[in-house]
């Protein structure tokens, strides 16, 4: 969303998934990460025995879907193959700092900045998403103007593992009307 915010111009559509946006956040929410996350030995071990742990792998998906038959045995390994190169944990504990940083300057924090966004969004949103509630969905899709919210019944934070029917439909649909 900061390209399609910063630079329109270069992008014809977005099409988001249970987007996780800091919209409408202070910037002061977060003003720095957490301690343990600037030292990067510790960082990497705590990441390293949590996030990228392969034998954690099928706990997290958990905790983002609702649907656990999703979850089979083929679709777990596939989530834990990142996790044996080398450098995952370093990068996901880069992520895990950014994520964890201040939103002053960025465009996706400001509402503003979506209203002025006239491309075609296209909002897929899992109904039972715990993670980016579906009331973040809505107020999203109220601040894009030419936005359209597709809510998939029965799914969670990561609706083209439980519901790929339905998500393949929604997406491609948006897709062939551009």
């Amino acid at each position: 969303m900061q390209v399609a915010l910063s630079t329109p111009q270069r992008v014809r559509a977005v099409a988001l998934v249970d987007a996780a946006l800091a919209v409408d956040t202070p910037p002061h929410a977060y003003a720095q990460s957490p301690w343990p996350l600037r030292w990067s030995a510790l960082r990497n071990t705590l990441i390293a025995t949590t996030a990228t742990n392969p034998a954690l792998t099928r706990f997290f998906l958990e905790q983002f879907t609702t649907r656990h038959e999703a979850l089979t045995p083929a679709r777990v390994d596939l989530y834990r193959q990142p996790f044996a190169r080398q450098g995952t944990t370093a990068a996901f504990g880069r992520w895990a700092m950014q994520f964890g940083e201040a939103t002053e300057g960025l465009l996706s924090a400001n509402p503003a900045a979506y209203r002025k966004l006239d491309i075609p969004a296209l909002l897929i949103w899992g109904e039972r998403d715990t993670v980016t509630p579906l009331a973040q969905g809505r107020h999203l899709a109220s601040l894009l103007p030419r936005a359209e919210l597709q809510i998939l019944p029965e799914a969670g934070h990561i609706p083209q593992i439980e519901t790929p029917e339905a998500f393949n439909a929604a997406l491609l649909g948006f897709l062939g009307k551009l």
